[in-house]
């Protein structure tokens, strides 16, 4: 396993570039035609880390980011922005999702939609539940508010983002994030984050991005809702492969200064 540790999600993040670009655990060659980004088979030449835990001490201090490079620092905060505010609408349309990056249309289904938007999975997309028990479905985001309402300690507040409904053998957009966890510990609220594939250009930045918001509305909700006084933990980030496109080098260098 490859385990790292940071202060800041900025430190960290530069930091995992350089690795990648410096010290691979692994360089997988594809040659066959036919795969890449909008191909049934979603692979390109890349550098690998292997079954990686990443803990960040500090995730409260992150607001935008701040690379070596000026021009990459504007185009990643600009995209960061977008990309939240489509994600809080629950913005599913493909069109509208490719106004920010032309990947989401890439990987668009046959009836114009994405299925990798987090907060329509988190916010919008009611299907936890059972009509056996109980007519009325709850989002994600609810389940893991009646869980840590009822026990702070609880190991249940657990959001799924790679659902079953998205297995289907045409499907393009298979979420990358598996599934998310509060737990409390100590009185601070940590954030888990369990990944099964991250590109460290286009995914990993936005996503912790995007997981730190979400660990910070919690904590607010639980604060104001029980009149407690938990703190800001930390954020946990687990992925089976992080990596680093081969065709990506030259912006991976801009980000650390090489």
């Amino acid at each position: 396993m490859n385990v790292f540790r940071f202060k800041t999600i900025n430190d960290g993040y530069i930091k995992l570039v350089k690795r990648l670009l410096v010290k691979p655990q692994e360089y997988q060659k594809v040659s066959f035609e036919g795969s890449g980004k909008g191909k049934n088979v979603n692979k390109k030449s890349r550098y690998h880390l292997r079954n990686v835990h990443i803990m960040f001490d500090n995730p409260q201090e992150f607001t935008e980011y701040k690379v070596a490079c000026p021009k990459r620092t504007q185009i990643m905060n600009d995209y960061m922005t977008k990309e939240r505010k489509l994600f809080d609408n629950g913005v599913i349309n493909s069109d509208k999702m490719g106004e920010i990056s032309k990947i989401w249309k890439l990987i668009e289904n046959p009836d114009n939609t994405i299925n990798a938007n987090y907060g329509y999975m988190v916010y919008h997309l009611k299907d936890a539940g059972n009509p056996k028990y109980n007519n009325t479905f709850m989002s994600q985001w609810e389940w893991c508010q009646n869980r840590l309402d009822k026990n702070l300690s609880t190991l249940q507040a657990i959001l799924h983002f790679n659902r079953p409904k998205d297995q289907y053998i045409e499907n393009l957009d298979q979420p990358c994030t598996v599934f998310c966890q509060f737990t409390v510990e100590n009185n601070n609220l940590n954030f888990h984050s369990f990944m099964r594939s991250n590109d460290i250009i286009y995914g990993t930045p936005y996503n912790l991005a995007y997981f730190k918001l979400l660990q910070s509305r919690m904590l607010h909700y639980l604060n104001s809702k029980h009149n407690i006084n938990l703190g800001f933990g930390y954020l946990h980030h687990n992925v089976t492969s992080l990596h680093l496109y081969e065709n990506k080098t030259d912006i991976a260098k801009s980000i650390v200064g090489l």
